[in-house]
């Protein structure tokens, strides 16, 4: 049987090992075999594919992918004056 802390490791070394997810923050949570994903990503493309590694790791059962997709060239002043009025 795979502990939780060897699931999660293996989890985290395939989500960092995807080219496909470069600059997304995800973290990892194991829990009796079910996975908790928690963080950011710019695409909801890389949601999907932090969710499928996920669920790839032997010992996973079920994935909660609670991440969130924002894209990257948005900034707190882009969401509140998006036609870039000043303050």
């Amino acid at each position: 049987m795979t502990s939780e802390a060897e699931i999660t490791k293996k989890v985290r070394e395939a989500l960092t090992a995807d080219e496909r997810l470069a600059g997304a923050e995800i973290s990892v949570k194991a829990v009796g075999g079910v996975i908790f994903l928690d963080g950011h990503t710019d695409t909801e493309e890389q949601k999907s594919v932090a969710e499928e590694l996920a669920k790839a790791v032997e010992g996973v059962r079920y994935v909660r992918n609670r991440v969130q997709a924002h894209p990257e060239h948005r900034t707190i002043r882009d969401l509140i004056h998006p036609e870039g009025r000043e303050w």
